[in-house]
Order: C-alpha cells, then structure tokens, then sequence
C-alpha cells in the first residue's frame, strides 16, 4: 500500500467507525453518553420525544460508516453524512462546548473525503465540471 493510498485510507475508515459506532450507541445505549449541558440534554431528550427523526439520523449514520468502512460508494457516504457532521458541529459549537474537539476533528475529516470524492460526487449528481456558459 502506497503511502497517498494510507493518507485517504486512514480518514475513511476512522470517520467510518466514528459514525458507525455513533450510530449504534444512538439507537442501542451501548455506551455511556458524555455530559452535556442541561440545553444540550433538553434538545436530545426532544428528538428521542419524537421518535422518528432521532431513528433516522442514527440510520443514517450506521448506513454511511458502513459504506466508509465498506470503502464501497465512498461519495454517497460522505453526502449522507454531510448534514449529520454539520449538525454535530453546530450542537456542540453553540449548545455543548464538552464535545467540541470532537466535532471538529468530524468536520476537518469530512471536508477531507469531501475533497477526495469531489470529481465523483460532481460526476454522480449530473453536475459539469465548469458551470460557465461557455461549457454547454
């Protein structure tokens, strides 16, 4: 193994785990939860109160750190993880500083494998390369 291939590995598969096993302690209590602050606690008591949404998310993140750790679809991985990296970042940013460290170490990962998927990503959505009028 290369060592470009080891520097795109790595993230791919750490940010995979991450999220897989968020997911799993989102919808099985597997872990214990860090602390968080009492608005923090009132925003994740709401999406358990409703049920469905805190269902989806965590789905969604078990299907994504799969797909990483697959290393299969790679690009509708990362899209699929995206919003939930962006939402954990804003949660802890303004509602929870104890996690944010965390946060920020999803995002920079996240903007990474958004960078190395973004030829594919462009590619998979129909988008063109250039969006200027003359490239029709």
């Amino acid at each position: 193994m290369t060592l470009d291939r080891i520097k795109f590995e790595f993230p791919r598969i750490l940010i995979g785990v991450i999220f897989l096993l968020s997911g799993l302690n989102g919808l099985l209590d597997i872990f214990p939860m860090q602390r968080i602050s009492p608005e923090g606690v009132d925003v994740v008591d709401n999406l358990k109160a409703h049920g469905i949404l805190w269902t989806v998310i965590h789905f969604g993140e078990i299907i994504g750190g799969f797909l990483l750790i697959l290393g299969s679809m790679g690009q509708l991985a990362v899209l699929l993880l995206a919003p939930v990296t962006l939402s954990v970042w804003v949660f802890h940013s303004s509602l929870s500083p104890v996690g944010l460290w965390h946060s920020y170490v999803l995002l920079v990962l996240e903007i990474f494998l958004l960078a190395f998927y973004w030829k594919n990503i462009f590619q998979m959505l129909g988008w063109r390369k250039s969006l200027s009028p003359h490239s029709r």
